[in-house]
């Protein structure tokens, strides 16, 4: 139960700390060294597992549908008929 509680508020501090460091002013910003985008890279995953263990985990089926949506790789539709993309080689020869 203790530690329960000690991850969850360890959990709630991250996500004070990125609403915190969303909305100060750049020039107020701790700074790491790190490049930006590592911190992102580092930061929300690191507060989504530690939320994770904090509160139990009740999956539904939405739940797992959602999951599986958000993980599956992006697929592109061709809604052209004529099967080029709009800006070919194909389409710039009918001016």
């Amino acid at each position: 139960m203790t530690s329960t509680i000690l991850i969850r508020a360890v959990a709630w501090s991250l996500l004070i700390a990125i609403v915190a460091m969303t909305v100060v002013p750049a020039s107020l910003r701790i700074v790491t060294g790190a490049p930006h985008n590592v911190e992102h890279e580092l930061v929300f995953p690191v507060t989504g597992i530690v939320f994770g263990l904090g509160y139990e985990l009740r999956m539904t089926i939405n739940d797992n549908f959602a999951q599986v949506v958000r993980l599956a790789p992006p697929v592109s539709i061709d809604l052209n008929p004529n099967g080029s993309s709009p800006g070919s080689a194909g389409e710039a020869a009918k001016v």
